[in-house]
């Protein structure tokens, strides 16, 4: 009966997204983004293309977003449930409409490149995401990911993106410093066709490997970089770059 009875509190303890350790290491980085952001402005320091409070409101409204899709999980997970087109497609729209309502949020601080417009921002950068969640589609549909494996995963594999065109030493050092707040930049998007899909992912016969982490770093990335190559095709064609 004790047995019984500490398996059923188990089972009823409430499950988060994100464990303790994480929250606050996240928070404790909005803040000293933007205490320092503000302090930087206050003083007249002008940031080279980056807007350090600005981004910690919209990577914290991002954290937000992803708490409350967590919290209305099971919902979505029904309704994508009844929507009859392929997994795949699923997985990359849920992935990319995610992913550029993060440039929309973050857009009226930190835009794609300094002067852009708001569709430069979602036109240029949907080719990356469509690529990147391809390729991450593959990982997740191969291996096996906790959902909070995918998060981490998924985030830092972009966030290697962020520090090859976002500033180098500087951005590598922010990423060990604040990790949490990096990787929320990217695994905010990441992990959700994980999430909302996980009753697909859950019944797949997939491979528990330590590669898996490489590859879920890698394959991103390869996606990305295609899709770099693609926007960078059709950026002239559309836009006066």
């Amino acid at each position: 009966m004790i047995d019984m009875t500490e398996q059923n509190k188990a089972k009823s303890k409430p499950i988060s997204l994100f464990p303790r350790w994480y929250t606050i290491w996240f928070l404790l980085a909005c803040i000293v983004l933007l205490c320092g952001g503000i302090i930087d402005e206050l003083n007249g320091k002008i940031s080279d293309g980056f807007n350090a409070w600005g981004a910690s409101i919209s990577i914290f409204l991002m954290y937000i977003i992803v708490l409350l899709v967590w919290l209305k999980r099971e919902p979505l997970q029904a309704i994508f449930l009844r929507i009859r087109i392929p997994i795949l497609i699923k997985a990359i729209l849920i992935g990319w409409v995610f992913a550029e309502i993060d440039e929309l949020v973050c857009f009226p601080f930190n835009s794609l490149f300094p002067e852009a417009t708001l569709t430069q921002d979602i036109v240029l950068t949907t080719p990356m995401y469509i690529f990147a969640h391809l390729f991450w589609f593959w990982v997740l549909h191969k291996y096996k990911f906790s959902i909070r494996e995918s998060f981490y995963i998924g985030g830092s594999s972009l966030w290697i993106i962020e520090v090859v065109f976002g500033g180098g030493g500087a951005m590598i050092i922010l990423g060990v410093l604040l990790w949490p707040f990096m990787i929320m930049i990217h695994g905010c998007h990441m992990v959700l066709p994980r999430l909302i899909l996980t009753s697909y992912f859950t019944q797949l016969e997939q491979k528990d490997t330590r590669w898996k982490y490489v590859l879920g770093i890698v394959a991103p990335l390869i996606g990305t970089g295609i899709g770099i190559i693609v926007a960078c095709i059709i950026g002239p064609l559309f836009f006066d770059l």
